[in-house]
């Protein structure tokens, strides 16, 4: 509850401050489970300096935790920012999440980096104020690459080509899709929940950020609006960009 918060405030350039918690408790639920609980919560706030102001906690048929969470930037970076000619850039690695869930959905156990990314999320605040002093747009990647792309080009009416071969698969990721007859490629492209950090900036400014440690890696770049959205595939060659995860689908 709180990574996937934290990430939410990171996409916007911005620090985390308060968190409200709203805590819905199912019959059979002990008092030592709920301290537990708040002990996790309240860990991971004192870790990004997160006051926990309080919130509901009530009954109910099944269990239930919601958060709300502020925060404050004096330079929101938002999603219609990406300019024609901005490079494509991603945090971190993609897909291990994905991959670590589709494990599991198979009945199998993950292990290392894919049960990590899966059970363990964690946000990008140590690298966002970084970010935020170049970037032209910004999000988190929540429901898979190919769909944040797909968010800032429509908010910043621009299009995008990406190049699979340029992702940053980690090898465990690899050797699990293949062991789940998938790629790496689709998993970063359509899965979600790693909650790194994808932002446009310009190529000048790739430099300074490097300088800076940020671990980053450039995966395309974007385009003028009638150009559409491209993907480049394991050969290079150019197709439809993927529609990535949709919640109502």
């Amino acid at each position: 509850t709180i990574e996937v918060n934290a990430s939410d405030v990171a996409a916007m350039g911005a620090e985390p401050q308060y968190l409200l918690l709203n805590l819905v408790l199912r019959e059979g639920i002990d008092v030592e489970f709920c301290r537990e609980l708040y002990e996790g919560i309240q860990e991971g706030c004192d870790e990004h300096r997160i006051t926990l102001l309080g919130g509901d906690t009530t009954r109910g048929a099944v269990m239930m935790v919601s958060a709300t969470m502020s925060g404050v930037t004096p330079n929101p970076i938002r999603r219609s920012g990406a300019q024609a000619g901005d490079l494509v850039a991603v945090t971190g690695d993609v897909g291990a999440a994905h991959a670590g869930y589709l494990t599991f959905r198979q009945g199998l156990r993950p292990v290392g980096h894919v049960l990590k990314r899966h059970l363990s999320p964690r946000c990008r605040l140590d690298v966002s104020a970084a970010i935020a002093r170049v970037a032209h747009s910004l999000i988190d990647v929540s429901d898979g690459v190919a769909s944040e792309v797909r968010h800032i080009a429509a908010r910043s009416v621009v299009g995008a080509r990406l190049d699979s071969r340029l992702l940053p698969i980690h090898p465990e990721t690899a050797t699990a899709a293949t062991a789940l007859r998938t790629t790496g490629a689709a998993c970063a492209l359509s899965g979600g929940e790693d909650f790194e950090l994808l932002f446009t900036l310009f190529e000048k400014d790739v430099p300074s950020l490097e300088a800076e440690g940020v671990d980053f890696t450039v995966i395309g770049e974007v385009l003028p609006p009638g150009d559409g959205l491209i993907l480049l595939d394991e050969n290079g060659e150019p197709g439809a960009l993927p529609a990535g995860y949709d919640h109502f689908t």
